[in-house]
């Protein structure tokens, strides 16, 4: 049995860089759901959950190794390291995607989808839905497999010397693609860790922010895996990231009430919700050589023997991107339909 009741889905040793003063004891919040500003908040209550992950101390274990490694790189990148050796970017990105698989809210969209998938089917299959920490632990076991599909990422730190500070959330390792949207694939199709233009955000401070990309499609002008920004716009990009991604806090260290309520208001009509989608279509036209499927609402529209239920998660698009987040020169992106090479210039 897990000895720790209390499981922190965002650790301490993350939230600290954001704590007042840096002395990981209270935060400044912000409450997206009910527009409150908490300053000084106990961070110990913040993120966490009596045994989030359930009563298996192995895993418990498991995860205290990848914080520890994580908290070790943080702390001498905020100090003021400027050399990435390969084990601390492995060690960031290990925890880039445990802390992207293991959040409530993470674990939220799964359940929600599931519920969603239940409900497309019927009531009769019963225990088809899970539970929060049922996806939770799900997702736990599945981190080895996720992390491989993160291991041709590249991986670059950001200074931030801009007048606009970094800030977090509940859900701090946000995921998405700006290839995937800018050829609005966003419309029909979701995409994944192994997704090509996949890009991971993870800020690690107010100065300090870690970024996941593929390489394939994007180039960042970096000096051994740094880089600076003094560009107020391109923190902005960043914090809407956050904004757009979280559950429900937001964690800021020295941006004020108003200037956080400024933003949250301008980002919020970008915000997506609910973040999975379930389709259900019926067997429209079968003549012996194809079958052909119809959209209707629900499955309660129409008499029907036959379906098919596709599910994806939603993401939602910022309104704009970091300036040094460029395109590559003639980058490659695989599609496996017709298993062709397409070049993007």
């Amino acid at each position: 049995m897990a000895t720790n009741k209390n499981q922190h889905f965002v650790p301490r040793c993350y939230l600290k860089a954001f704590t007042v003063h840096g002395e990981n004891r209270a935060i400044n919040v912000y409450n997206i759901d009910h527009d409150r500003y908490i300053s000084g908040a106990p961070v110990k209550n913040q993120c966490s959950g009596d045994y989030f992950y359930g009563q298996d101390q192995g895993l418990e274990d498991a995860i205290q190794f990848v914080e520890g490694s994580y908290a070790r790189e943080a702390t001498q990148l905020i100090s003021g390291c400027t050399c990435l050796s390969e084990e601390a970017a492995t060690a960031l990105r290990a925890f880039w995607v445990l802390q992207h698989l293991r959040t409530e809210a993470a674990s939220r969209r799964s359940a929600e989808m599931s519920l969603q998938m239940a409900d497309a089917v019927g009531e009769e299959i019963d225990g088809f839905a899970m539970s929060i920490k049922q996806a939770v632990q799900i997702a736990m076991h599945a981190y080895v497999e996720m992390f491989r599909a993160t291991e041709d990422l590249e991986i670059c730190i950001v200074r931030n010397i801009s007048c606009i500070p970094f800030i977090t959330s509940d859900d701090p390792a946000v995921m998405t693609n700006r290839w995937h949207f800018h050829r609005q694939w966003h419309i029909t199709r979701s995409f994944g860790l192994g997704s090509a233009g996949m890009i991971g955000v993870l800020p690690l401070s107010e100065q300090l922010l870690c970024v996941l990309y593929d390489p394939d499609l994007y180039e960042l002008a970096h000096n051994g895996r740094f880089l600076e920004t003094a560009l107020d716009s391109d923190a902005e990009f960043l914090n809407e990231l956050q904004i757009l991604n979280c559950h429900a806090n937001l964690y800021v260290r020295g941006t004020d009430e108003r200037a956080i309520r400024k933003t949250v208001e301008f980002v919020r009509p970008r915000r997506v919700y609910p973040r999975t989608q379930v389709t259900y279509a019926i067997r429209d036209v079968d003549d012996g050589d194809y079958t052909r499927y119809r959209v209707v609402p629900s499955k309660d529209s129409e008499p029907h023997q036959e379906a098919l239920i596709h599910s994806r998660q939603l993401y939602a698009e910022p309104s704009g991107w970091p300036a040094f987040l460029r395109w590559r020169n003639r980058g490659l992106f695989f599609i496996p339909k017709d298993t062709s090479m397409r070049r993007q210039r």
